[in-house]
């Protein structure tokens, strides 16, 4: 029987069909190499999106329960060398400016959270957003396609910064700008090397005058 068994020729694998299937296996993981590439700044922008939008129900959260007044600021870099930036904080005692000039993101008083969203993201113009038809109630008043290139409703100087107070029964003030209409924040991403620019786009909506939250994505 072993004499048998050892008399069999042993068929392995020939060298064109090893080099075939390696070559297979190499197109394989480039095509998918390629495929998440793609996928990273359009999960980089749904991140950065609802990030924000945590922070911002957070404020409202908190500035009910503590009965006391919590702002949140929006930094938008003035060219593609920076970094968005937002904070949150509780208001001091004697008051916050928010027309101060020397506040920025490093220096607010009894900061509470702050955040840099990933290079990838980037404030857009508002007209990218597209149709507004299918938006809920009430989140249909707060309309992105008068957001300019700041990618902010509520933001003015250069480069943009806006405020958000919200109150202690949860409406909302803004800084500048006014609230009728609550807040938009609007924001894309940049494509990888080689990619054409798409059209991913993340709209935030903030109601007023009751500063409910919500992110509305244009690939709905």
């Amino acid at each position: 029987m072993n004499q048998f068994l050892s008399s069999r020729p042993h068929k392995g694998f020939t060298l064109v069909e090893l080099m075939l299937t390696v070559a297979i296996l190499g197109m394989l993981m480039m095509m998918t190499g390629y495929a998440l590439r793609g996928l990273q700044p359009r999960a980089h922008l749904s991140s950065g999106a609802h990030e924000v939008a945590i922070a911002l129900k957070g404020a409202k959260a908190r500035a009910i329960a503590q009965n006391n007044p919590v702002w949140f600021g929006w930094f938008v870099p003035q060219d593609d060398t920076g970094r968005i930036q937002y904070a949150v904080f509780d208001e001091p005692a004697d008051g916050f400016d928010p027309n101060d000039p020397t506040v920025g993101p490093g220096n607010l008083p009894r900061l509470l959270s702050s955040g840099r969203l990933n290079w990838r993201v980037r404030a857009a113009n508002g007209q990218m957003f597209g149709d507004l038809a299918d938006l809920p109630a009430p989140f249909q008043t707060v309309n992105p396609m008068s957001v300019d290139d700041s990618g902010c409703s509520f933001c003015d100087g250069t480069p943009p910064v806006g405020w958000i107070r919200f109150l202690p029964r949860g409406e909302i003030r803004l800084f500048p700008g006014d609230e009728t209409d609550g807040a938009a924040i609007v924001m894309t991403s940049v494509p990888v090397a080689g990619e054409v620019a798409g059209n991913d786009v993340r709209f935030i909506a903030v109601t007023s005058p009751f500063g409910l939250v919500k992110v509305f994505s244009n690939q709905m």
